[in-house]
């Protein structure tokens, strides 16, 4: 038997009762998974499986950051300390959201209207600004903080004692 550590991003804790973390004694991820089923119930289930009992397309479990979706996955056996990760896919395209970005952004991917294709697309997104004055530098922070892939800021201007904005943006 090992003793494993499985994680959840904020997206699933509705179905894992706000656990982020838990330690699993298994020996097989089929193990742990039937585990978790028993702790979490039938929603959680429901969350990660079809009901022929095979992975939901929307769902990756991860075995020390590798993909486990088309090995016999079930059937992998652990060693002690493996780290597993249960994180959503992220179809299409070249962009992927790493589980820090799933992590950062978990609040963001909840939002209806924005949801894991609208930050991927976040990701993938180029925005030039130039000047970072008033307006600029405050959009260039949110920008940002939003998970915009890549800013370029184009400013000629000092920064110098007196301009605030740009002090914080530099």
């Amino acid at each position: 038997m090992a003793k494993v550590k499985v994680k959840f991003p904020s997206f699933l804790s509705k179905f894992t009762n706000g656990t982020k973390e838990v330690e699993v004694t298994a020996l097989t991820l089929k193990e742990t998974l039937e585990k978790l089923e028993e702790k979490f119930g039938e929603k959680f289930k429901q969350a990660l499986f079809n009901e022929d009992g095979s992975l939901k397309r929307t769902i990756n479990v991860l075995l020390n950051g590798r993909n486990v979706r088309f090995l016999n996955f079930k059937e992998v056996k652990l060693n002690d300390n493996d780290e597993i990760s249960v994180i959503p896919a992220v179809g299409g395209g070249s962009i992927t959201l790493s589980i820090s970005d799933l992590e950062r952004y978990s609040r963001q991917i909840t939002l209806k209207k924005i949801g894991l294709e609208g930050q991927k697309k976040l990701k993938e997104a180029k925005v030039l600004i130039a000047g970072v004055g008033g307006l600029g530098c405050v959009s260039a922070l949110q920008l940002a903080a939003m998970g915009v892939g890549y800013l370029k800021i184009i400013d000629q201007d000092v920064v110098d004692v007196t301009n605030l904005h740009r002090q914080i943006l530099y």
